[in-house]
C-alpha cells in the first residue's frame, strides 16, 4: 500500500478529481522544463478547498501533534486562502483555535501594514503552510517576513506535495533538506512526487511514455543522495 494515512489517500484522490496534476511540457519558476505540473489553484470551490484543508489539518495533527501552534502562516498569494481554510479545519476537526496570517502588499490606509489576518507577535509559535515545494523560495521568503515582524519560533513548514528535486544551490541535497537546514526546521510533505507517480503509473493518466519522460527529468534533477527517482522502483 502506497499511502499509509487516510489523509494521504484523500489528498491523492482530490488531486485527480480536481485535475490538479497534469502531464505535458511546463516551464517552472526555476526555469526547469518539467513533464508534470501541480496546480493547487485547481481547488477552486468550497468543497475541494474544504477537503484540502482537512487533509492539511489531519497531517498537522499527525506530524506536529506535540507542538502548540499559535499561528498558521500562508505565503501570498495561494497561501492566503490556504492558511485561513486550514485554521478553520483545525477548529472544526479538533477544536484547536489557531490564528492565521499571511503577507500582503503594504497598505497606507485603514489598518495599514503588510499583514493579512492576525498580527505576528513576539513569542508566537508559527507553522508555515504552502502548496508545492520545488525550490523552497516561498518558505525562505516567509521566514524573512516573519523575522522582520516579531521574535517568533517557527516550528516548521508543511506542504501538500514535495516534488523531490535537487536544490538549486546544492546538487547533492533535495530542496526540502536544503531549505530545512538553511531555515533550521523540518519541512513535512503530505505527499511526495515519487509516491504519486507510483500510484498513477499504468493508469490513463501516466502511461509508459509519460513515465519515461518523468524518469529522464529526474535523471537531470534527482538529488545525488536521498530520495530515489519516482519511476526507478515501480
Amino acid at each position: 500500500m502506497i499511502f499509509k494515512e487516510k489523509y494521504e489517500q484523500e489528498l491523492m484522490e482530490l488531486l485527480i478529481e480536481a485535475n490538479a496534476i497534469s502531464f505535458g511540457d511546463y516551464t517552472l519558476k526555476t526555469g526547469r522544463q518539467s513533464p508534470f505540473f501541480i496546480h493547487s489553484g485547481a481547488f477552486d470551490n468550497g468543497r475541494e478547498l474544504n477537503i484540502l484543508a482537512k487533509c492539511y489539518a489531519a497531517a498537522i495533527r499527525h506530524k506536529f501533534c506535540r507542538r502548540h501552534i499559535d499561528v498558521i502562516f500562508g505565503p501570498a498569494y495561494k497561501g492566503i486562502a490556504l492558511a485561513s481554510a486550514v485554521a478553520m479545519a483545525t477548529d472544526t476537526l479538533y477544536g484547536d483555535v489557531i490564528r492565521y496570517s499571511s503577507n500582503r502588499d503594504p497598505k497606507d490606509h485603514g489598518e495599514k501594514g503588510d499583514v493579512l489576518g492576525s498580527e505576528i507577535r513576539d513569542g508566537d509559535r508559527v507553522l508555515i503552510v504552502d502548496d508545492v515545494l520545488t525550490s523552497g523560495t516561498s518558505i525562505y521568503e516567509a521566514v524573512e517576513f516573519l523575522d522582520k515582524h516579531a521574535d517568533v519560533e517557527i516550528l516548521g513548514a508543511i506542504v501538500a506535495i514535495d516534488r523531490c528535486e535537487r536544490s538549486e544551490y546544492n546538487s547533492s541535497l533535495s530542496a526540502r533538506v536544503q531549505v530545512g537546514r538553511g531555515c533550521g526546521f523540518s519541512i513535512a510533505p503530505i505527499l511526495i512526487m515519487p509516491d504519486i507517480v507510483r500510484y498513477l503509473h499504468g493508469s490513463d493518466i501516466i502511461d509508459e511514455a509519460t513515465a519515461m519522460r518523468i524518469a529522464k527529468y529526474y535523471d537531470m534533477y534527482e538529488p545525488e543522495t536521498g530520495i530515489p527517482a519516482p519511476t526507478r522502483n515501480i
